[in-house]
């Protein structure tokens, strides 16, 4: 049984600088609160067992959801009940030579950020406003794989094939919100489908070197309830990372990957490719009790994205580039250790907070 409870109050307001006055001036039009409250109860299961050189899981997992949105805006104030069931099956059959062929499916569910049901218009800048949806609905992905893995005492390569469709997908929708002016908003635009292959493999060079690699090709497409006419709805989307892990001494870690995410289609036009870099250092202190990690990203100031969307009287170019440098030191102490239960090293010790693969 998990229990997750996440409570937030806020309001958001406003100020434009008038040059007339030289000093800011409150809109009172663009003031707002909202109070927000998500419980979530999940009890699930898991079955698992080895039968010669048959291996299987099947779990299944019921959640109930209730979420809470109150506002200034009457219209958006409302409560959420929903209940789903989230089945998961494994199957996995040992060959000779440690190899071992696997099959498994998955259903899993991505919830909308509070930000994402806010009702109320933002402005990222003069140009730029933003506003939420409080009807929007969570996405709900169906995951299909069948893969090869092969092992090498501490090192591993696999190769899988996908089938993932994603259903009611969440994304930003762009229109005119007056002259010069665009506004973002949410919405479920409808599914998109991603089927393709992965290579991942984890070489240890030395004992002190460890590169963990992956790549995947997949063609990409979306049925999209905001369709444009003359913009492409499917492309040919490839992903690649490279990380080096270097142990130095028995307390000290380091860092350094490389990532390249390819071009892609989305509701409203295109994405460009971009790539970066990260670079991390952990220090453990005190028999290991204390971590401290220093991390910046984007170290070769490459990660710039850019987009383009079209829509009704409208064609927008957008180019972002982030904050440079950007740097974090996290500072962690243990304050009391459970023994872990053995895994196997098929997954990377990621140095980056708030890492997703």
């Amino acid at each position: 049984y998990l229990f997750d409870l996440y409570i937030e109050d806020g309001d958001y307001g406003m100020e434009d600088f008038d040059e007339e006055q030289s000093k800011y001036i409150f809109r009172d039009e663009y003031f707002s609160v909202y109070r927000f409250k998500r419980d979530i109860h999940a009890l699930y299961a898991i079955i698992a067992d080895q039968i010669n050189d048959f291996s299987y899981q099947v779990g299944l997992r019921g959640e109930y959801t209730f979420r809470y949105l109150g506002s200034s805006e009457e219209w958006a104030s409302q409560n959420e009940n929903r209940f789903d069931l989230f089945p998961s099956g494994h199957l996995a059959y040992h060959l000779p030579k440690e190899n071992v062929l696997s099959a498994s499916y998955s259903r899993r569910t991505i919830r909308p950020r509070l930000h994402f049901l806010e009702p109320y218009v933002t402005f990222a800048d003069s140009y730029t406003a933003r506003t939420g949806n409080p009807n929007v609905r969570p996405e709900y992905v169906n995951s299909f794989e069948l893969g090869w893995q092969k092992n090498f005492d501490k090192d591993f390569i696999s190769f899988e094939v996908f089938h993932r469709r994603k259903q009611d997908k969440i994304e930003r929708i762009r229109t005119v919100y007056r002259s010069n002016v665009t506004l973002d908003s949410i919405s479920n635009v409808g599914n998109d489908y991603s089927t393709g292959a992965e290579a991942m493999a984890i070489v240890n060079l030395s004992k002190w070197w460890m590169i963990n690699t992956s790549a995947n090709l997949f063609y990409y497409r979306i049925e999209s309830d905001y369709k444009v006419a003359g913009v492409d709805d499917e492309s040919l989307n490839w992903q690649a990372r490279f990380s080096n892990n270097f142990t130095l001494g028995k307390t000290t870690r380091l860092q350094f990957d490389g990532n390249y995410v390819g071009p892609s289609v989305s509701t409203q036009g295109t994405r460009e490719a971009y790539f970066y870099t990260n670079l991390s250092l952990r220090q453990q202190l005190f028999n290991r009790k204390l971590s401290a990690t220093l991390s910046m990203r984007d170290v070769m100031r490459t990660a710039k994205f850019k987009s383009s969307q079209t829509g009704e009287g409208l064609y927008s170019e957008t180019s972002v580039i982030p904050f440079y440098p950007n740097i974090n030191l996290t500072i962690s102490y243990l304050i009391n250790q459970l023994n872990p239960k053995s895994k196997k090293q098929t997954t990377n010790d990621d140095l980056f907070e708030g890492s997703s693969h």
